[in-house]
């Protein structure tokens, strides 16, 4: 169930069960991961967007997008190589890769230029498994999310490109709709590594316990 449908039902046990003039305690567990709420409620450019934050709350969000990473880049996440695969490996070979490094997704690379086309998910690929839709001997072009999707007008679609050089607070606001960033050269000649939000949790644990402020 949904946290705010938890949080009404708790309220109408405490009207109904609560002793008048007395106090009723409840604990409520919302077993909610958020993930709806992203891109509003969780994104502090939202707040700010529908002037929902006050003084207070603007200030701490200022600090936590610049002052938190201070001038650090994706660079200082210190990213092992980037593991990649090419569109034309099976199915099979990409989850048995991906479960042997724990990887949740693969850059795929066009083998002919090195070029970064897209990249192939664990979870998508087990559900698709699980559905029998996908087989292990299916290749991984057939499965793979693309970087390069026309839009409606046959145009290539706009994609933000994440580099060395990128400031870890932009890294920080990409994370807000995005699980992973794919880390490229300025003109996306070259995958470099792959960045998720545990690399940031890493970075800020790792600077906290060197002793450096924020």
């Amino acid at each position: 169930p949904s946290s705010g449908g938890v949080v009404a039902a708790a309220l109408q046990y405490a009207k109904f069960e609560g002793k008048e003039g007395g106090r009723l305690r409840v604990l409520t567990i919302l077993n909610d991961t958020a993930r709806n709420y992203a891109s509003t409620l969780l994104s502090d450019d939202w707040l700010l967007e529908h002037d929902l934050m006050d003084e207070t709350m603007a200030r701490a969000s200022a600090y936590n997008r610049h002052e938190k990473y201070r001038a650090a880049s994706v660079e200082d996440l210190q990213l092992p190589a980037a593991v990649t695969i090419p569109p034309t490996s099976t199915v099979g070979y990409a989850l048995d890769l991906m479960m042997t490094r724990e990887f949740s997704q693969l850059p795929v690379l066009n083998p002919a230029n090195r070029k970064l086309m897209g990249y192939i998910s664990l979870t998508s690929l087990t559900n698709l498994m699980e559905e029998g839709q996908a087989k292990e001997s299916d290749l991984v072009s057939k499965w793979m999310y693309s970087f390069m999707r026309k839009g409606k007008q046959g145009t290539s679609a706009k994609y933000e490109t994440i580099t060395p050089l990128t400031p870890l607070s932009d890294l920080s606001k990409f994370f807000e709709k995005h699980s992973f960033a794919v880390i490229t050269d300025e003109d996306r000649r070259w995958c470099l590594g792959v960045a998720t939000k545990y690399d940031l949790m890493t970075f800020l644990n790792r600077r906290q316990s060197s002793g450096r402020s924020f």
